[in-house]
């Protein structure tokens, strides 16, 4: 199998934009990524150097665990491209922002990256898409068709299509708390001055 790699975030002028990797036996795709990106990380931008990243295959996003011989049948070439896994992501109390994580992560797993270093639960919180359906937390984001999109990294201001939310029970419990917090407190007012 002959392959050809297209490296996304270097401009289209760079010599190493596109990797020509020859004849290949049939190794996983997560070799293949490794190696490329052994080639031209020192040519990536400092911050993003140990981002995860994917391989797309005629724009449908490929799973590192898949092999070459699932894209291509022997004898046959093909042609990835390698993007990085960017999700822009609204996260309560925050202006949305671009978040890199990988699709192959649990949405519990992506949650607690989100959460980390704030006092909140993150039992509490889960994660849903733009439309509103929520992500089952013990799957990956990939298998719920929840995939990154490598064009948000070029935007001034994407919009969020990754979103971290409350859970619709501890908002009612809490929402509950409060109301029956003010009506014992209107009933205690009302007795006092009532007995006093």
């Amino acid at each position: 199998m002959y392959v050809y790699v297209t490296v996304t975030e270097l401009p289209s002028g760079n010599a190493n934009r596109l990797q020509d990797l020859g004849e290949l036996p049939d190794p996983p795709l997560d070799q293949i990524r490794d190696w490329v990106l052994s080639q031209v990380e020192h040519e990536l931008p400092q911050l993003t150097r140990i981002d995860p990243r994917h391989f797309w295959h005629n724009d449908q996003f490929q799973s590192n665990r898949a092999l070459l011989s699932d894209l291509v049948s022997a004898g046959g070439s093909v042609s990835l491209e390698l993007r990085p896994d960017a999700y822009c992501v609204s996260v309560p109390g925050e202006k949305d922002a671009i978040g890199v994580f990988d699709p192959e992560d649990k949405a519990v797993d992506v949650i607690h990256m989100l959460l980390e270093g704030r006092h909140a639960g993150q039992c509490c919180y889960e994660l849903r898409t733009a439309d509103g359906a929520p992500l089952n937390p013990e799957e990956d984001l990939f298998s719920q068709g929840a995939l990154p999109r490598a064009e948000v990294l070029a935007q001034r201001s994407p919009k969020a299509f990754l979103l971290l939310r409350r859970k619709p029970i501890y908002h009612a419990f809490i929402t509950s708390a409060i109301a029956v917090a003010a009506v014992v407190g209107l009933l205690l007012g009302y007795l006092s001055t009532r007995i006093g």
